[in-house]
């Protein structure tokens, strides 16, 4: 008796775990482009990818409205 419970109670929770994971596949979630903003920038290096005379990396300005 305690065995058929068991057995019935982890199908029970496999089925719902299953159900759960098949739920994004089934019906995915609606992705949509935000409206209404606007970006510029601007990027300044030099020879060596900086912006110091021998040192790398870049200095990135960004705006948005």
């Amino acid at each position: 008796m305690i065995d058929r419970t068991t057995k019935i109670i982890l199908i029970a929770l496999a089925l719902g775990l299953f159900a759960n994971a098949a739920v994004p596949l089934i019906r995915p979630a609606v992705i949509s482009a935000a409206g209404g903003s606007h970006c510029t920038g601007t990027i300044k290096a030099n020879a060596w990818g900086g912006t110091e005379p021998s040192i790398g990396g870049y200095q990135v300005d960004v705006n948005c409205e």
